[in-house]
């Protein structure tokens, strides 16, 4: 029994070490964001804007771990869109924009590229194909790709639950690929039962986006990652 009572005791003090470890590395490096914005600028002045964008990415990812406020986010989330918007990716622009549309940044920008985001929103009506965003936090959109396959589509879904510590050990990940029909705007996806817990999704499509529904038990029972979780709005960026 007093073995067993160290055990326990030496596990906790474990945990409570790792706590402490992660919690003092996290402090400081949340004092080092400015360094990703500040790289980020030099790669935007010159003209590259995908690695400007990988490093504003990072200063979202670290800007949203470390809590600061909204202004200071609302600035990392224009920078990937300014990126977006020089790349002529206008949606996926406007959907960074979205995270802080309160903003004055966001509003002035939106503003300015309406013309150009309407556009783009306008050439993708009545089509049910391209990739649709939905923000999960710290950089991260899940994802659903339509692709036309003969008279039917294959949906391909790719989602994330982003934990706490995310930016030292990633996300938790879950996926799916179906092939299903699309009548008056709507299609259903079952699992095959033998493999998971026959979770159900079904896709409503309107105005540039889908709705999906997922009806399920734990995330587990779809072959997804824990928290990782399908339902939601997920807007249009692009048609293929």
């Amino acid at each position: 029994m007093k073995k067993l009572i160290l055990s326990i005791f030496v596990f906790i003090n474990l945990i409570l070490n790792a706590d402490e470890s992660i919690d003092a590395k996290l402090a400081a490096d949340c004092k080092k964001i400015g360094q990703y914005a500040s790289l980020g600028d030099k790669y935007y002045k010159q003209k590259q804007f995908d690695k400007a964008r990988e490093q504003y990415e990072t200063q979202v990812g670290w800007a949203e771990t470390c809590r600061l406020d909204d202004t200071y986010r609302a600035t990392a989330y224009n920078n990937v869109a300014l990126t977006y918007i020089h790349q002529g990716e206008y949606l996926k622009a406007d959907a960074w924009l979205g995270l802080s549309k309160e903003d004055k940044k966001s509003i002035y920008n939106r503003k300015k590229y309406k013309v150009q985001i309407d556009k783009a929103k306008k050439e993708l009506e009545g089509s049910y194909v391209g990739e649709y965003w939905r923000y999960s936090g710290k950089a991260l959109w899940d994802s659903i790709v339509v692709e036309k396959s003969g008279d039917r589509y294959v949906v391909t879904y790719d989602g994330y639950y982003v934990p706490q510590h995310f930016m030292y050990y990633g996300p938790n990940l879950g996926s799916f690929v179906a092939e299903v029909a699309i009548e008056d705007n709507y299609a259903r996806y079952v699992q095959d039962p033998k493999e998971y817990a026959n979770c159900t999704f079904d896709f409503t499509f309107k105005d540039n986006r889908v709705l999906v529904e997922q009806t399920a038990g734990e995330s587990w029972e779809c072959g997804f990652g824990h928290n990782v979780y399908a339902g939601g709005t997920y807007y249009q960026m692009q048609g293929k």
